[in-house]
């Protein structure tokens, strides 16, 4: 079965429509065309049929390349953190499915010919942070790429997939994705962007793309004595003495600048263990591992979002057993994200030595689901049992692989991708 027949491309739109976004929609975002998820699959067979068409065929223009095309990707500006403004990329329905399935593929081709790529995860990289600080690498060089997404050269990225024998057709759409023009709709076409640098922010191939573009860099540096710890374009180096680590950042520099990339100057700094630092929504202090405030204080937006999709509903519905049934697939929603079926929050944060902020949590979630409660004349218990936050961040601790198979077991629906354990 090829990535793009349409047996893969209706399994792709699956896995899309199963992914919770980070305001804990499971909707997909809208793209150009103004097509929701709900219309797409009015017409499901038809849309996922002449998407397979389109990529088979060759196109009329330029047939060395397939028919398929993107149209332009929205642009939506975000708030990341407070006062933080940036922009992502809304590609349509169509085309999200396409471009996730030219990362999967990609990522297939990767994982077989650079082994290390499955274990590309944050939390793997703040496992080897532990225990490059467990091994006496108490020096720290925290490395900032200098808008490192929108910097990426086309032909540089375009090469290396050619270098790993990836397929060629999905090079040429990788190409033709990367040039899609980028859409203010307040603005109209007129005022389209041309894309002749970087890749669509906000995008799953963006995402592949990103990783892969930084496989070698430890390789390339060629020092001995240093710890190389990245996940993307977060990139941490240790070493035992500060002379060390003043090499591997001049080599590291040298290594960007030969990959068309920059260190930012005012985001790269020398630390330590003993005086602290932060990683990955991690606070290093010393033996120390705790769950960074300001990341803690976000758990509570994928309950909110749930809590949003189903109070609705649940206030409209007419007769008690609609009521009931909706309930228990809203406290089903919450159980699975809580749990890890479906959610990485407590799974990634249980690294932490303190699990105390899963304890507030738990309070949190109980506050956001309790006026659905009460206005419902229900209680939280039997069917509508929330799970815990903290007990399940100390399964994960205690056994990642068992605690995630319970909950997968518990919970069976489609689940995020296990790499990240």
């Amino acid at each position: 079965m090829t990535w793009y027949s349409s047996n893969a491309l209706g399994k792709t739109w699956d896995q899309i429509k199963n992914s919770r976004g980070r305001d804990g929609r499971r909707s997909p975002s809208v793209g150009l065309d103004g097509v929701t998820a709900e219309k797409f699959d009015t017409n499901l067979d038809q849309n996922i049929a002449e998407i397979h068409r389109l990529l088979s065929q060759p196109d009329r223009e330029d047939p060395s390349f397939p028919a398929y095309r993107f149209a332009p990707f929205r642009i939506k500006t975000i708030s990341s953190e407070p006062g933080k403004l940036r922009q992502i990329h809304i590609p349509r329905i169509r085309d999200q499915i396409v471009l996730r399935a030219m990362s999967d593929e990609i990522s297939r081709v990767l994982s077989k010919k650079y082994p290390a790529f499955l274990k590309t995860s944050p939390r793997h990289a703040v496992k080897q942070v532990i225990m490059g600080r467990e091994s006496g690498k108490l020096q720290v060089l925290r490395a900032d790429v200098n808008k490192y997404y929108p910097s990426i050269p086309h032909p540089f990225i375009l090469k290396l997939l050619a270098d790993f024998e990836v397929d060629s057709r999905v090079i040429q759409l990788t190409q033709r994705a990367l040039t899609a023009p980028l859409r203010d709709t307040r603005l109209g076409k007129s005022a389209d962007q041309e894309n002749t640098l970087g890749t669509p922010t906000g995008t799953s191939l963006s995402t592949v793309l990103g990783e892969c573009y930084l496989l070698d860099l430890e390789n390339s540096l060629q020092l001995k004595h240093i710890k190389l710890i990245r996940y993307v374009d977060d990139i941490l180096i240790l070493a035992e003495k500060l002379d060390q680590l003043e090499l591997a950042q001049r080599n590291l520099g040298r290594a960007l600048e030969v990959r068309g990339l920059t260190l930012s100057k005012a985001k790269t700094w020398k630390k330590s263990f003993n005086k602290g630092f932060d990683f990955l929504g991690f606070s290093f202090d010393k033996n120390r591992v705790r769950v960074m405030e300001s990341k803690a204080l976000k758990w509570g937006r994928t309950y909110q979002g749930i809590a949003r999709s189903f109070a609705k509903k649940i206030k409209q519905a007419s007769e008690s057993k609609e009521k009931d049934c909706l309930l228990e697939e809203m406290v089903r929603e919450v159980n699975r994200e809580v749990s890890g079926a479906s959610g990485m929050q407590v799974r990634y944060y249980s690294i932490a030595d303190d699990l105390s902020p899963f304890m507030e949590l738990d309070k949190q979630i109980r506050v956001i689901l309790g006026g659905i409660f009460r206005r419902s004349g229900k209680k939280m218990c039997g069917s509508l049992r929330l799970e815990s936050a903290h007990a399940w961040a100390w399964k994960y601790k205690n056994s990642y692989k068992n605690a995630l198979q319970e909950a997968q077991e518990k919970f069976a629906s489609f689940s995020i991708d296990s790499r990240n354990g």
